[in-house]
């Protein structure tokens, strides 16, 4: 008999992207397996494979999940000019550059991702030195992901492997929302942000449990739990009745267009395929990762700070919100 879970929404706050080597190879691979749920894979040694696999087939939103951040002492001038040709190549808005005039001292990041896009657009880049000198640091720490270059480096750049040598807030913070499907619509709408979802074209619900997310308008009427059909039967609620029997019809017939003894072997269907008929409110694991002035600007849209945005929204980045403020990250902004 088929059953469905219903559970509330949450959030899971990873923080920033951690800067050692190995540390950031895990945290991809986290990032990652998310899309396919297999985080069973997951070993003391998949890391690298993983992300190098998915740099030579090209899926490049999950290098976005991890950070290299150098730094130099320099003056005003390198620093213009660094500024000049990265917005003339159009890469400025995929890297974080924050210079500090009184010592002289430039802080320049990216993703994973970000490095490799940039470097790959050659030969804008090989005309500057401190470029050069950043290529080369890359291709001695990370050779699986950049092409040989025969270039001299003059040195000056240094990578960055703790978080608290760096300014305040300068990398981004990353959290996992496992909310409906409705909800991850609206969140990817914004930008800038780097995001990674759970998908209905790789997970197959008929091997795993399937999760619905209940919305809050309905806390009172029904409990999370696990739900077949003749629990729905006798739920008192009309409403929630229809809204519980329709999720479960739905699922079924998802489950039936993949059983090849219902529908035959050249019938049955993938899960890319049959996902059609999976409704919004299945849950979806969803990674969000953006600099704090993003965040800022997503609880000032999407918390309890606007009584108008969707209700399920506000439910989710209220507990972000009261998160950020927990850790002094956010100062709430006082409606008259």
């Amino acid at each position: 008999m088929i059953e469905i879970e219903l559970i509330k929404p949450s959030i899971d706050v990873w923080g920033p992207p951690p800067l050692k080597r190995e540390e950031m190879m895990q945290r991809i691979e986290r990032a990652g397996r998310l899309c396919y749920k297999s985080e069973d894979k997951i070993t003391a040694e998949s890391a690298t494979p993983f992300v190098i696999d998915k740099a030579k087939k090209k899926h490049m939103s999950v290098l976005e999940f991890g950070w290299i951040v150098f730094r130099t002492y320099t003056d005003i001038s390198i620093y213009s000019k660094l500024l000049a040709i990265l917005a003339h190549h159009h890469r400025i808005q995929f890297h974080k550059i924050e210079f500090n005039e009184k010592n002289g001292v430039l802080f320049f990041g990216g993703s994973l991702r970000a490095w490799i896009d940039t470097f790959e657009i050659t030969p804008w880049w090989i005309s500057f030195q401190p470029l050069i000198d950043i290529y080369c640091l890359l291709l001695e720490k990370y050779p699986e992901f950049f092409s040989y270059q025969p270039l001299r480096p003059t040195g000056g750049w240094a990578i960055i492997t703790r978080e608290n040598k760096l300014p305040l807030n300068f990398l981004p913070i990353c959290i996992k929302f496992t909310i409906d499907r409705g909800i991850t619509h609206e969140m990817v709408r914004h930008r800038p942000c780097s995001f990674l979802q759970e998908s209905t074209r790789y997970v197959n619900y008929l091997k795993r449990p399937a999760r619905f997310i209940l919305p809050p308008w309905f806390y009172t009427q029904i409990s999370p739990g696990v739900y077949d059909i003749h629990c729905a039967n006798v739920i008192e609620n009309p409403a929630v009745r229809i809204w519980v029997k329709s999720i479960i019809q739905s699922y079924n017939e998802y489950c039936l267009l993949m059983n090849e003894n219902v529908v035959g072997e050249a019938s049955k269907q993938r899960p890319e395929q049959a996902r059609g008929l999976l409704q919004n409110a299945l849950a979806a694991e969803l990674l969000v990762q953006a600099d704090i002035t993003q965040w800022h600007y997503m609880f000032h849209l999407r918390s309890e700070e606007n009584p108008g945005a969707h209700p399920q929204m506000r439910e989710v980045m209220e507990m972000a919100r009261q998160d950020f403020i927990s850790k002094r990250l956010y100062t709430p902004i006082k409606r008259k």
